[in-house]
Parts: structure tokens; C-alpha cells; sequence
């Protein structure tokens, strides 16, 4: 089934039978089918270059252009204008290069509304200032702290040299080679559970949730037990970890497809 497939579906990551793999769709985008296409190290060098060149293009034309692209495949083939969306994450340099998924969730909502939870003070200016220069106030919903399994403070691993990979230090150990090359400053920030935030934006009928959080996603499942009780329909996780498909098949999430940045489950019916 080709490599990209082999990189999100680990053997740890077991299905009961063929047919249901079968089944799955596979909509992983452009960018990670050229990773998965070349050695690690060498996509790495190639990101920052890509990411700059797409700094280039006006916000607007890059989104519309994208949007549309991605409107046929999951996980945006499941928004319908009008829509709540909740996305975790979302970094700055993904924001600049025209591949915030926060973003062009806000471009196929139209009127609906995303809530976008991240914990970096700077990647929050940056969206901030996205937001004002492309008049989407009423549509885009800032919540400025990180999500957890419960309600507190912790320390964030934070990378100007590359915010995608920021995480929070409870959620994964990084060993000191990597934390030096990507040249990570510790901050301390406020979290909650999802369940939380929800609550206090009033905000109950969510349609999708997409978590790209570096390792803190089964954290975060955890502290949304209130907002599963009433869906939402679909989950996103990026594929951080091993064993997203039996997490998720666990609390009555069914793997659908292969996204551009892990897998995307749909809640089984009644």
C-alpha cells in the first residue's frame, strides 16, 4: 500500500481485520507524501526553504487556493458552512506558509465559528494579527493557553527556530540532541480541559476537533469526557504516538482516514 501508508498505520496500531483497512481512506496531503517520499533529514532541510518561499504568496490567495484543494479530503471534506470547530495547535510558521489548518477550517465555515486553543504567546500575535488583516473577527475564536487532561500550569518547550514543534513537557521526553537543535527556550503556561474551555465559551454542538499537539493528544481525550457524551461527529489526531486507532476505538471512534497530519475518526453510530 506504499510507504506513507506504512508511516501512519504501525504495527501497534491494530485494526480487526483487512476489510476494515480497506475501508479507510487515505488523504494524506502533498507535504507529507514528499516526507514520507524522501529520508527524514533531507525533508527537514527542504521545510524551512518551502515555508519561506510560501511567505511570499498573499494570506488570501494561498488560503482560497488551499481551501479549495482541501475541501475534498478529510479532515475539511466534514465541515459544512455554519460549523463549530475546535482546533489545538496551531503554530506560526505553518500560519505564515499557508498551512494552518486552523485557518482554512475558518476559510470553510464561512459563518460558523473555530475555536483555536494555543498556548505560545507568539504564535498567538501571529494569529492575532492574521485574524485583523483578513477580517475574521466574528469567525475565528482565540483561546490563548494550552489543553490537558486537567486544569493547572506547565512548562512549554517553545522553538523559534521552529514553533511546529513546541510541546509541552509532560506530554513526550525530548532527548538533549534534539532539544538543542531546535534551540527550545522553556516557558510556563496556563492549561485547561477541553471540556472547560467549551464551557466557558457557551459552546456545546461541535462538529470537529482537531488536536496537533506533539505527543499531548491522549491528554486531552481525556479531558474532554463532557463534550464526547454529545459528540462531536469527528476527532482529528496528528500522528504523534503509536496507538491512535485502539485509543479512539476505546471511547467509540472509528478510523475513516488517513489526513494530512495523522488520522481522522468518525463517532459510530447508535
Amino acid at each position: 500500500m506504499g510507504r506513507a501508508w506504512f508511516g501512519f498505520l504501525s504495527a501497534s496500531d491494530t485494526l480487526t481485520s483487512m476489510t476494515e483497512k480497506i475501508l479507510i481512506k487515505q488523504h494524506q496531503g502533498l507535504a507529507r507524501r514528499i516526507k514520507y517520499a524522501m529520508p527524514s533529514s533531507v525533508f527537514n532541510m527542504m521545510r524551512p526553504a518551502l515555508n519561506t518561499m510560501a511567505t511570499l504568496f498573499p494570506d488570501r490567495i494561498k488560503y482560497a487556493i488551499g481551501s479549495r484543494l482541501k475541501k475534498h479530503k478529510y479532515p475539511y471534506c466534514v465541515i459544512e458552512a455554519g460549523d463549530v470547530v475546535v482546533q489545538v495547535g496551531a503554530p506560526r510558521d505553518l500560519l505564515q506558509a499557508g498551512r494552518s489548518r486552523a485557518m482554512h477550517f475558518a476559510w470553510l465555515v464561512k459563518h460558523g465559528k473555530v475555536v483555536v486553543i494555543e498556548p505560545d504567546p507568539h504564535n498567538c500575535d501571529e494569529i492575532k494579527t492574521f485574524v485583523a488583516n483578513n477580517n475574521l473577527h466574528d469567525t475565528v475564536i482565540l483561546v490563548e493557553k494550552g489543553v490537558w487532561s486537567e486544569a493547572g500550569e506547565l512548562e512549554l518547550l517553545s522553538s523559534s527556530k521552529h514553533p511546529a514543534a513546541n510541546i509541552l513537557v509532560a506530554a513526550k521526553d525530548i532527548n538533549q540532541t534534539v532539544a538543542e537543535e531546535r534551540q527550545y527556550s522553556v516557558i510556563k503556561v496556563p492549561v485547561a480541559t477541553l471540556d472547560e474551555i467549551l464551557e466557558d465559551l457557551n459552546l456545546r454542538h461541535v462538529r470537529l476537533v482537531s488536536l496537533t499537539t506533539n505527543g499531548a493528544e491522549p491528554n486531552i481525550v481525556r479531558g474532554m469526557k463532557k463534550l464526547l457524551t454529545r459528540g462531536p461527529e469527528y476527532i482529528s489526531l496528528a500522528s504523534t504516538k503509536p496507538g491512535y486507532p485502539e485509543l479512539m476505538r476505546k471511547i467509540g471512534y472509528q478510523l475513516t482516514a488517513t489526513d494530512d497530519r495523522g488520522y481522522s475518526f468518525r463517532r459510530n453510530s447508535e
